[in-house]
């Protein structure tokens, strides 16, 4: 079970592009790291460590993820796999080591402006399908219905089915359904970095499969996964792997 401190932290995201709704269209899916104009190149993680009080979470922990990479990170439960993630997002305040977006430090804010976050308890509205993919900004059907394609979802790709509402907590849509609009929502905001953690574990083997194989057949996507239960179909997809354990980051040549 997800504890309420991710689900809490799991909508940071959602809750800033709704205060952005006064947005202009001409910006809706085209922001760019720092204000720069950059695309995103590479991400680096150089000697960093994270505590908890006064208990290390892990050390020494260096990675390179490059623009279209698929890097699986497992670990045994409670290594700091989430924790890595927070990390990432600047949620979790580093105690040593840097963390690089195209060679740059960045902020927290920056960081919602890259990433995009996939957990195992998806977050949605009880609104129409157009609401839970563009948060209310301005935007075209055609707009919507391409990115619902592109996370695999046709049966809401008609401009019908894009007012479709969703039930309370999404209990009129399937899991699988759920974590594709999610896919969706952050395709529309053009987050092609899309961070993972545990996103599918909730999910039966087929429906897993699926959506790996959607996000890892994406040459567009750059995909960081934290889990330890992955498909073993899908296993060969993932550009490197890696074990997290309290000492950095080991590759996984299994």
């Amino acid at each position: 079970m997800v504890s309420s401190y991710n689900t809490i932290n799991g909508t940071k995201k959602i809750r800033k592009e709704i205060l952005e709704k006064d947005q202009s269209k001409e910006t809706i899916g085209k922001k760019s790291f720092s204000h720069k104009e950059q695309s995103f190149k590479k991400l680096g993680l150089e000697n960093v460590s994270c505590k908890y009080g006064e208990d290390t979470i892990f050390s020494n922990v260096n990675l390179c993820v490059k623009s279209g990479e698929k890097i699986l990170i497992s670990g045994v439960s409670g290594v700091g796999k989430s924790s890595l993630i927070r990390s990432i997002l600047k949620e979790i305040r580093v105690d040593t080591g840097n963390l690089r977006i195209n060679e740059e430090v960045y902020s927290q804010e920056e960081a919602y402006d890259v990433f995009a976050v996939v957990e195992q308890t998806p977050v949605v509205f009880e609104s129409s399908i157009l609401y839970n993919v563009t948060l209310g900004n301005d935007a075209t059907d055609n707009a919507v219905i391409s990115v619902l394609l592109e996370a695999g979802l046709p049966e809401f790709s008609n401009h019908n089915a894009l007012q479709k509402k969703i039930s309370e907590n999404g209990s009129n849509l399937s899991g699988g359904q759920l974590k594709r609009i999610e896919i969706a929502r952050a395709l529309f905001f053009n987050h092609r970095v899309l961070l993972v953690d545990e996103g599918t574990a909730s999910l039966d083997l087929k429906t897993s499969t699926q959506i790996h194989k959607l996000l890892l057949s994406n040459d567009f996507l750059t995909v960081i996964e934290v889990d330890h239960h992955i498909p073993e179909q899908v296993r060969g997809l993932y550009t490197s792997r890696y074990i997290l354990t309290k000492n950095g980051l080991q590759e996984d040549l299994t």
